[in-house]
């Protein structure tokens, strides 16, 4: 769940995440530190009827 963790042992330059979370406190702090390191987090739009958590668990099972 850490990100910034995730990002010094994956060195990723782009995070995507739900715009729900835009403006978020937690995003705030994020976004200035991955600044700071060249990393853009990406912030999709809300789509109805698809759920994160079943895609999520159909890639987990190779189910898709």
């Amino acid at each position: 769940r850490d990100k910034f963790k995730a990002w010094e042992e994956l060195k990723f330059d782009a995070m995507f995440v739900g715009d729900d979370w835009k403006g978020n406190e937690l995003f705030l702090s994020l976004e200035d530190k991955f600044k700071k390191v060249g990393v853009d987090i990406v912030y999709f739009p809300y789509t109805k009827d698809t759920s994160s958590t079943i895609l999520r668990e159909k890639l987990i099972n190779k189910v898709v």
